[in-house]
Order: C-alpha cells, then sequence, then structure tokens
C-alpha cells in the first residue's frame, strides 16, 4: 500500500527529473514507485533496494553506481537509459522495455529479464551469472522484412 512517503519519493523524483538535476546519495529503500513518471532522471548513488518501479518510466535515464538489488522494475520502460556500475542483483524486470538501453559493468546476478524487449541493447561488462533472459513466447515474433 502506497505511503505519503512513497508519494514524497515520487515527487522528489520527479522534481529532479523536470530540472535536469541528478539524484545523489539518496536512499529509496522498500518504496512503492510504482507507475513514477521520471524520464530522463540522473541519479548516482542512489540506493532503490527492494524498490517496486513496475510500469515507471524511465525512459533516458543515465544512472551511475546505484543500488537496486531485489528492485521490481516489472514492465518498466527504459528505453535509452544507461546503468552503469549499478547493481542490480535479483532484480525482477519482466517485459521490461530496454530498448538501446546500456548495462555497463555491473552486476546483475540472478536477475529476472523474461520477456523483456532487449532490442538493441548494449549489455557489458556485466555479471549476469544465474539471470534469467528468456524470450516471451507468447509474444509474435518479428516479420522478416528482408527481401
Amino acid at each position: 500500500m502506497p505511503t505519503s512517503l512513497d508519494a514524497e519519493a515520487k515527487a522528489t523524483l520527479r522534481a529532479l527529473a523536470v530540472a535536469g538535476r541528478a539524484a545523489r546519495d539518496l536512499d529509496l529503500s522498500g518504496a512503492d514507485l510504482r507507475d513514477a513518471q521520471v524520464p530522463g532522471l540522473r541519479a548516482d548513488d542512489l540506493v532503490l533496494s527492494d524498490v517496486d518501479l513496475s510500469r515507471a518510466s524511465l525512459c533516458g535515464a543515465r544512472w551511475r553506481s546505484c543500488v537496486l538489488r531485489d528492485a521490481r522494475l516489472d514492465e518498466a520502460d527504459l528505453t535509452d537509459a544507461v546503468l552503469r556500475m549499478c547493481d542490480l542483483d535479483g532484480v525482477s524486470a519482466a517485459r521490461a522495455v530496454l530498448v538501446r538501453a546500456r548495462i555497463e559493468n555491473g552486476t546483475a546476478r540472478g536477475a529476472r529479464f523474461d520477456g523483456a524487449d532487449l532490442s538493441d541493447a548494449a549489455l557489458t561488462d556485466t555479471d549476469f551469472s544465474r539471470a534469467s533472459l528468456c524470450l516471451d513466447r507468447r509474444r509474435p515474433p518479428e516479420p522478416d522484412i528482408r527481401r
């Protein structure tokens, strides 16, 4: 159940994103940020452990050294996001959109990206041991337009 602190956390992140300012050294562990609208959010050393960011709009986010351990990013939109040196261990990002996203120099051990759209994503120098990146078998295949 979202609380007034959750609403305040959403508002703070939204204000930072709109102002083009970076969130630095904030600990929002356990917050309910479902459906948050914070495209373009820049963040350094943000702690979002066990946070629910399901269905959040995080397009174009630029995060460095952030901790999202055991966070929920199911159906979140991270199109064009860059997550550099982030801890994504245990993250659930089922059906998330990570088109053209970059996950670099971090960890995603045991993370679940089942059914996520990783089209043109760059996953470099990141530990994905025990992670699940299964394709959604219910999604129809893309048509082959080469002729």
